[in-house]
Protein backbone atom coordinates (compact mmCIF):
# COMPACT_ATOMS: atom_id res chain seq x y z
CA UNK A 1 0.00 0.00 0.00
CA UNK A 2 1.25 3.32 -1.28
CA UNK A 3 1.21 5.99 1.59
CA UNK A 4 -0.67 9.44 0.46
CA UNK A 5 -0.21 11.47 2.94
CA UNK A 6 -1.55 14.24 1.95
CA UNK A 7 -4.88 12.37 1.30
CA UNK A 8 -4.41 10.96 4.32
CA UNK A 9 -4.34 14.30 5.92
CA UNK A 10 -6.97 15.90 4.23
CA UNK A 11 -9.06 13.02 4.68
CA UNK A 12 -8.79 12.78 8.61
CA UNK A 13 -9.18 16.70 9.16
CA UNK A 14 -12.77 16.53 6.94
CA UNK A 15 -13.70 13.63 9.26
CA UNK A 16 -12.61 15.79 12.48
CA UNK A 17 -14.34 19.04 11.01
CA UNK A 18 -17.80 17.09 10.83
CA UNK A 19 -17.41 15.32 14.05
CA UNK A 20 -16.43 18.69 16.03
CA UNK A 21 -19.26 20.39 14.55
CA UNK A 22 -21.91 17.24 15.68
CA UNK A 23 -20.53 17.67 18.96
CA UNK A 24 -18.49 14.37 18.78
CA UNK A 25 -15.22 15.94 20.15
CA UNK A 26 -13.08 12.85 21.35
CA UNK A 27 -13.18 11.24 18.06
CA UNK A 28 -12.96 14.84 16.56
CA UNK A 29 -9.87 15.40 18.36
CA UNK A 30 -8.27 11.53 18.05
CA UNK A 31 -8.59 12.51 13.51
CA UNK A 32 -7.67 15.91 14.13
CA UNK A 33 -3.90 14.34 15.52
CA UNK A 34 -4.05 12.28 12.35
CA UNK A 35 -4.62 14.82 9.59
CA UNK A 36 -1.60 17.41 11.86
CA UNK A 37 0.81 14.15 12.14
CA UNK A 38 0.30 13.44 8.03
CA UNK A 39 0.44 16.75 7.24
CA UNK A 40 3.94 16.95 8.85
CA UNK A 41 5.03 13.89 7.78
CA UNK A 42 4.15 14.67 3.89
CA UNK A 43 6.98 17.79 4.90
CA UNK A 44 9.30 15.58 6.18
CA UNK A 45 9.17 13.31 2.93
CA UNK A 46 9.72 16.24 0.86
CA UNK A 47 13.24 16.75 2.58
CA UNK A 48 14.11 13.11 1.34
CA UNK A 49 13.16 9.33 2.39
CA UNK A 50 11.52 8.84 5.48
CA UNK A 51 14.76 7.72 7.94
CA UNK A 52 14.24 4.35 9.30
CA UNK A 53 16.19 2.13 11.73
CA UNK A 54 18.51 -0.38 11.28
CA UNK A 55 15.30 -2.89 10.82
CA UNK A 56 14.22 -0.81 8.18
CA UNK A 57 10.94 0.26 10.50
CA UNK A 58 10.18 4.35 10.09
CA UNK A 59 11.41 6.27 12.87
CA UNK A 60 8.28 8.86 12.55
CA UNK A 61 6.15 8.02 15.08
CA UNK A 62 2.87 10.20 16.74
CA UNK A 63 2.34 13.55 18.18
CA UNK A 64 2.90 15.48 20.48
CA UNK A 65 6.80 13.68 19.38
CA UNK A 66 6.41 14.60 15.95
CA UNK A 67 5.93 17.79 16.51
CA UNK A 68 9.17 18.29 17.96
CA UNK A 69 10.85 16.11 15.13
CA UNK A 70 9.04 18.42 12.62
CA UNK A 71 11.31 21.18 13.52
CA UNK A 72 14.31 19.37 12.15
CA UNK A 73 12.95 18.83 8.80
CA UNK A 74 10.59 21.96 8.17
CA UNK A 75 13.68 24.33 7.78
CA UNK A 76 12.19 24.87 3.83
CA UNK A 77 8.92 25.82 5.36
CA UNK A 78 9.32 28.69 6.81
CA UNK A 79 5.63 29.21 6.80
CA UNK A 80 4.83 26.26 8.57
CA UNK A 81 8.54 26.64 11.12
CA UNK A 82 6.97 29.70 12.49
CA UNK A 83 3.55 27.40 13.19
CA UNK A 84 5.77 25.05 14.95
CA UNK A 85 7.53 27.35 17.04
CA UNK A 86 4.80 28.63 18.50
CA UNK A 87 3.34 26.91 21.78
CA UNK A 88 2.38 22.86 21.01
CA UNK A 89 -1.57 22.72 20.95
CA UNK A 90 -1.03 18.81 20.99
CA UNK A 91 1.52 18.49 24.38
CA UNK A 92 -1.56 16.18 25.83
CA UNK A 93 -2.69 14.26 22.49
CA UNK A 94 -1.97 10.87 23.24
CA UNK A 95 -2.33 7.73 20.21
CA UNK A 96 -3.43 5.72 23.40
CA UNK A 97 -6.28 8.39 23.50
CA UNK A 98 -8.74 6.15 21.16
CA UNK A 99 -8.84 3.63 23.97
CA UNK A 100 -10.39 6.63 26.88
CA UNK A 101 -13.70 7.11 28.40
CA UNK A 102 -16.24 8.62 25.96
CA UNK A 103 -15.70 12.76 26.76
CA UNK A 104 -12.76 12.95 28.19
CA UNK A 105 -12.37 15.93 25.28
CA UNK A 106 -13.50 19.29 26.21
CA UNK A 107 -14.29 22.21 23.54
CA UNK A 108 -11.50 24.09 25.53
CA UNK A 109 -9.10 21.53 24.78
CA UNK A 110 -10.21 20.93 21.38
CA UNK A 111 -11.10 24.38 19.79
CA UNK A 112 -6.78 25.46 19.89
CA UNK A 113 -6.31 22.56 18.07
CA UNK A 114 -8.51 22.96 15.26
CA UNK A 115 -7.12 26.24 14.81
CA UNK A 116 -3.78 25.28 14.76
CA UNK A 117 -4.22 22.15 12.70
CA UNK A 118 -6.25 24.62 9.81
CA UNK A 119 -3.24 26.56 10.20
CA UNK A 120 -0.17 23.70 9.87
CA UNK A 121 -2.82 21.88 7.10
CA UNK A 122 -2.46 25.49 5.19
CA UNK A 123 1.17 25.76 5.49
CA UNK A 124 2.25 22.40 4.91
CA UNK A 125 0.45 23.10 1.40
CA UNK A 126 -2.42 20.30 2.20
CA UNK A 127 -5.38 22.70 2.08
CA UNK A 128 -5.78 26.36 0.72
Amino acid sequence: MAEDFRSASTRHWNDASLLFKAGQLDNANHLLGFAVECAIKMVIQTAGPLPKNPNGKRILGHLPDLWTQAKLYAVHHADLMLELQAVNPFLQWRIEDRYSISGHVSSSDLTPRMTAAKAILSKAGVMP
